[in-house]
């Protein structure tokens, strides 16, 4: 230190700096993982009540077997308005009206109930839309047993781009090939009972 003081303060100087960036670095980290986590549940949040609107909707054309009237088919998308009506007095989830408003809405804007289409389209809401699509496609409904998994891959890559975000289903497609779903309601069973 006494010989050397230049050397020695430049040195002090530059772990400081270090240590600095270091913990600089670590806090933006955490502040990013943590902004990640809370949107994470927020979407979780938006998708499980996309449906909250379904409540106003009579039983009897929800649970209908056959092929809904267009009058019918009226009342069904009205859930979407609905549902908003519901999640808009929330102070807590702020996008959860939207998502439940514009679920139905498509990237090529022939959706409803507005015709919203590309970007416009909320963020959570294009990736609600394909976790939708393909639940309503894998689930049993009263009309239909659920749908093969090469028959759900091959109905999602049709909608890129027309029905679905592309990046987005992108992504939720390498989720999907690489196995991540499997197993998730039940397709599993159903395909063991197919092979057998």
């Amino acid at each position: 230190m006494l010989r050397f003081p230049f050397i020695f303060a430049g040195i002090a100087v530059f772990t400081a700096i270090a240590m600095i960036q270091y913990h600089r670095t670590a806090l933006f980290e955490i502040e990013h993982t943590n902004k990640l986590h809370e949107e994470v549940s927020e979407l979780r949040m938006e998708a499980l009540l996309h449906d909250t609107g379904k409540i106003g909707v009579p039983d009897q054309v929800l649970n209908k077997p056959g092929k809904l009237t267009d009058g019918e088919f009226d009342i069904i998308k009205s859930h979407t308005t609905i549902g908003d009506d519901i999640l808009a007095e929330s102070s807590e989830l702020l996008g959860a009206s939207d998502t439940a408003r514009y679920h139905h809405e498509r990237y090529d804007g022939k959706g409803y109930p507005t015709g919203l289409s590309g970007k416009n389209i909320p963020v959570h809401t294009r990736i609600v839309s394909i976790a939708d699509a393909y639940d309503a496609m894998h689930s049993d409904r009263v009309y239909r047993k659920g749908l093969l998994t090469e028959t759900i891959r091959a109905e999602l890559v049709k909608g890129r781009g027309t029905q679905f975000d592309p990046e987005f289903l992108d992504a939720f497609l390498s989720l999907f090939d690489s196995g991540a779903l499997d197993g998730i309601g039940g397709d599993a069973e159903r395909t063991e009972q197919i092979d057998e």
